[in-house]
Parts: structure tokens; sequence; C-alpha cells
């Protein structure tokens, strides 16, 4: 429940969260308790103001009913995309974030990041080092029907040079979705490493806006670090923002993983759709605000500032982005908030909003 707001997309935001991390407990029932009928059960906490979230009870069955472990690529592969708990056995970080593409309408991007620290390396010709992984994905959508599926093998091969810095920096890997119709969609990816048999799984929440509606909308949010002569130098600008505050930075950081150091600064842009336009002088009134939200409250809170787009800029559809300096932020996890208003549209429509995690090492 989100109290005192009419913005969903928090509640949304901290029920993923809330899924992403659980503790797995298991206990042997007595043989009385492998009939079909349904056996309550309760979990308690004896520390004092911690309270336990689990499911109420189960359904007895016998071994000769449990379902056999999967055997095949294929068996596997499917086993890891539907486990509700996900498959942790190989890392795998995916970031889903919409954005509308001139040629092919709207999109879903998916970035994935492999560590590979648990992936199987095969001795090739030449010295070289060969991965052979395969990648599926898919999406729901609202009625929980199959929307896009794909799946892809992946082999590379390595020199020495390429295998260290792959073992200490990982992979990514980027995958486009065409959706039918907007809406709100969960994200399900698994990757395989073909010689081991390992698996690991990741799902994400996302919702596509209806463009053709002609309504103040947003893209995904993206974060990254800036070029070095960026950092030196920020630049100011029409659809730039060089906010000074407390914050993260140095280490390189790109979309798929969103890492920072405690000192530098983070950029991050997103598109924005169908800002109304002034009939007078053909030009939108927009605003951007940053906030940055820690365990669920806010933190910082950036002053919001117009836009003005260059001339002949499409109000339609212009990019944006923006710098945040976090001077010596601690390390911990964090989101970054954007929100766009539109000064011209009507109040119910004239609010886009995106989130976007981080984290400070």
């Amino acid at each position: 429940m989100v109290t005192n707001t009419n913005d969903l997309n928090i509640g949304i935001q901290e029920a993923i969260y809330d899924q992403q991390s659980y503790y797995l407990i298991g206990f042997d029932p007595e043989d009385e308790k492998f009939d079909r009928k349904f056996h309550s059960i309760k979990i308690k906490a004896n520390r004092p103001g911690l309270t336990v979230r689990t499911r109420s009870g189960f359904f007895g069955s016998n071994e000769s009913e449990e379902p056999s472990e999967p055997k095949t690529r294929g068996e596997q592969i499917l086993s890891a995309l539907m486990s509700p708990l996900g498959k942790r056995d190989l890392p795998l970080r995916m970031t889903p974030y919409f954005f509308n593409s001139s040629k092919l309408g709207p999109l879903v991007r998916t970035l994935f990041y492999f560590d590979c620290s648990n992936l199987t390396f095969k001795d090739g010709p030449n010295g070289q080092k060969q991965l052979n992984l395969e990648i599926a994905a898919f999406a729901f959508d609202e009625k929980g029907a199959t929307s896009d599926m794909t799946a892809n093998r992946i082999n590379l091969s390595f020199n020495e040079s390429q295998y260290q810095q792959v073992l200490a920096n990982g992979l990514a890997y980027r995958r486009d979705f065409t959706l039918k119709k907007p809406g709100a969609y969960q994200f399900r990816a698994v990757l395989r490493d073909s010689e081991s048999g390992l698996t690991g799984s990741a799902s994400q929440f996302i919702q596509v806006p209806d463009l053709s509606k002609k309504r103040l909308a947003m893209s995904g949010l993206v974060l990254t670090a800036p070029a070095a002569t960026d950092e030196k130098n920020p630049k100011a600008g029409a659809t730039r923002s060089d906010v000074s505050a407390p914050q993260p930075g140095g280490l390189p950081s790109t979309p798929y993983v969103r890492r920072f150091s405690q000192t530098g600064w983070i950029q991050y842009g997103a598109a924005i759709y169908n800002a109304t336009t002034d009939k007078k002088t053909g030009k939108p009134q927009v605003t951007v605000q940053a906030e940055i939200f820690s365990d669920g409250k806010p933190i910082f809170k950036f002053p919001a500032h117009s836009l003005e787009l260059a001339t002949g800029a499409n109000p339609e559809k212009f990019d944006y982005v923006g710098k945040l300096r976090l001077n010596n932020l601690p390390a911990g996890d964090y989101l970054l908030h954007m929100i766009v208003t539109d000064g011209l549209a009507k109040k119910k429509y004239g609010r886009a909003d995106q989130w976007m995690d981080f984290s400070v090492k």
C-alpha cells in the first residue's frame, strides 16, 4: 500500500525490489503431513520488530509424485524461466527500458550483464579461451500471455588479455523486443552455460506508455558515468543539468551495471515524448527535476529547471541529458527519480516520471 501519493510507480518499484531477495528455509515434516491435504504453517521471528511474510501452508505429496530434475537443455531453460524464486547459480543482471524507435516503433531495449566468475571457459586453438552460452527471454503482458520471446546462442573466443578482462569486468549483452501494444509487462530471462548446464535467471517489471494518445511520456531512464573530459569541464546547455549535491562517482559505470564510486558524477538521460506546444510560440513549457531515494525515502531533491529546445527541435520527441555530482554519498543502494512536468498540458496528463536503481561502492 502506498499512502499520501497517487504515484503508483513508487509502490510498484518497492514491491519489485522487495521480491529480489529472500530467505529460503526448509524443514522435514512428519510422515502424515505428506497426504494430499492442505497443511498450515506459521513462521515467527524471535527478534523484536521483525515480521515474516511467507506462504500460509502447503499441499502434501509423496516422493513418487515429485517432478524429476530437468535434464535436457530445453527443460533446464524452461524450469529456470518458470521458477517463482529464480535461479542463481549464474549471476545475471537485466535492465529493460522503453523507447520509441523512428523506424520500428515502440521497443523495449533489454540490457544484460553477465558476471563471468562461474562461467566455464574451454581451451581453444592458438591459446584462445572459448565461452558458449545460451540466453532466453520473454515478456508477459497484463493477462499473463507471452507477448514476445527470443532465444540465442552466444559463442565467444578471447585471447589471454581479453580473458582476464572479462573475468574482472564481466560481459554485456543487448536485445530489443518489439511489443504490439502498450501496457504493463514482466520480462524474464535465463542464462545457461552450455558446458556446465548451470543457469541463472532475472525478472523485471516495465510499463510501456501509449504514445498514440499524445500525452506526455518518457522513455526509460539511462544512467552512466560521463566521459572524463565532461567531469573536468561540465557544460551548461538547454538540455543539460549540472547540479552539485552529495554523491557517488568515479568508478567507470555503464547502463548495464550502474555502479559508482563515492566521488564523481552520474549522467542520466531519457527521451521525452508528446510535450504540448504553446500556440503562439510553438515551444513547450517543460521542467525537469531529479530526486535520490534511499530505503524508500527521498534524501536529495534537486531544484526543478526549465528546458528550452533548440531551434528546429521536435517537441513530440526530444532527448534530455543531465548530470548530478554526488559528493561522498555513503556506500549502498539508491534510486534516481526523474520527473518531467508539462506546464501546458491538462493537470492529470502533465506529469511523467521514471526510476532507475544504482549503487555506490
